[in-house]
């Protein structure tokens, strides 16, 4: 099979699925990792709450640029292709009417999507119907923690028009404020991979290539190591969900 995950981030599919594209390369399948929000920041003056997360990002000068290398560098380590698109992260947009920034406060990140985008949603849907091969299975994000750019790129890859299925994104799906079975319908099919030991250990090395965003998460890399592997221990990483 050709399979094709939508990213909303620089992280997002590598972080939840990292072990289970393993498994599917080693069984021969074609896989993808399509990067939806990864294009430079606009020209425009950026809000305190972008210059703040490039902080911590260590990445004051172009985060962006550096979060392509290390995504470029995981998914080598996975042995999958990666797709970068142009649009930029939800933090540096502004919607087009009013020109008012879309996210203000961390808050603004997890709220409901916001329609005054919804000329973004139908670019990127013809983008992606534009690119997506019809024999390819399209891989979404459930939404999990109600992201911005999450939504986005589900509204969009949903109107791709063929049968979509669907992935957990971890960190997200861990948090005990986020309940799983809020975001599957009930006549959704469930598919459970193997994740042998080996796959794990390149999704662990996959994921340390993001050295800009594990302070986001960890306190370190040997923490991130083991947070993955609890979550792998738990049956984490390993189910895919398909519309009936």
């Amino acid at each position: 099979m050709n399979w094709i995950y939508l990213s909303p981030h620089l992280d997002d599919v590598v972080l939840s699925c990292g072990g289970l594209i393993c498994e599917q390369i080693k069984a021969g399948h074609q896989v993808q990792v399509w990067t939806i929000c990864a294009g430079d920041p606009p020209n425009h003056e950026m809000t305190p709450f972008a210059r703040e997360l490039h902080t911590r990002w260590n990445a004051e000068d172009n985060p962006v640029s550096i979060r392509r290398e290390e995504d470029l560098l995981a998914c080598y380590r996975l042995g999958t292709g990666s797709i970068h698109f142009n649009y930029p992260d939800c933090i540096y947009r502004r919607f087009p009417e009013t020109l008012e920034p879309v996210i203000m406060k961390e808050i603004d990140l997890f709220r409901k999507f916001d329609y005054r985008e919804e000329s973004l949603v139908r670019e990127l849907h013809q983008n992606l119907q534009e690119s997506v091969p019809e024999s390819a299975q399209l891989v979404l994000p459930l939404t999990i923690g109600n992201h911005v750019d999450h939504q986005l790129t589900r509204l969009a890859g949903e109107r791709v028009g063929s049968r979509s299925c669907y992935y957990a994104e971890y960190p997200y799906v861990i948090n005990p404020q986020f309940e799983l079975d809020r975001y599957i319908r009930c006549d959704w099919q469930e598919q459970l991979f193997f994740v042998d030991e080996d796959s794990l250990l390149s999704w662990q090395k996959a994921v340390s290539a993001y050295q800009s965003q594990i302070s986001t998460f960890w306190t370190d890399n040997q923490a991130m190591y083991a947070a993955i592997y609890a979550y792998w221990l738990n049956g984490g990483g390993k189910m895919l969900w398909y519309e009936e």
